[in-house]
């Protein structure tokens, strides 16, 4: 049986930031082989051509990913990772208290919630999961240096 898998590299274009400004992205798809058919339980892998960071991966025929907040991504990652409930929780909740400060314009708010996230990851997730540990810092990060112009 032959396994096809599809890899699309997401680049996030460099634009002036701006109040509470952040890249959003969405992908939505139906894998299919080359005779149309639809393939189930694909590989997709979504990679940041210019970290090299694996953003998401997802196994499924259909493909919805959007990103309407900084966090997105990451909280969908977390959310998508092998990790137990009880490691995610913590995790998702920094998450989430980062993307609040971001819609009020509180990016300095935002970017110590992300540096928790930070601290949290290495402690529990890097000797459990390297890899994703990796991600989810390189990720988190990128955020950081962003960067915007609100507090």
């Amino acid at each position: 049986m032959r396994v096809f898998a599809a890899v699309l590299c997401l680049s996030i274009a460099t634009a002036a930031p701006a109040l509470a400004q952040f890249e959003t992205a969405s992908v939505v798809g139906t894998i299919r082989d080359p005779s149309g058919g639809v393939v189930p339980e694909a590989t997709v892998t979504l990679t940041n051509t210019a970290t090299g960071a694996v953003i998401a991966k997802v196994t499924s025929a259909s493909l919805v990913i959007e990103q309407e907040t900084p966090c997105a991504l990451l909280l969908y990652r977390v959310n998508a990772s092998a990790l137990s409930s009880q490691r995610k929780r913590p995790l998702l909740a920094t998450l989430e208290a980062a993307d609040a400060p971001f819609a009020a314009g509180q990016c300095e708010a935002a970017f110590n919630n992300l540096r928790t996230f930070q601290n949290k990851v290495r402690a529990q997730v890097t000797k459990t999961d390297p890899v994703l540990a990796e991600h989810l810092l390189a990720g988190s990060q990128e955020i950081i240096e962003a960067g915007c112009a609100g507090d």
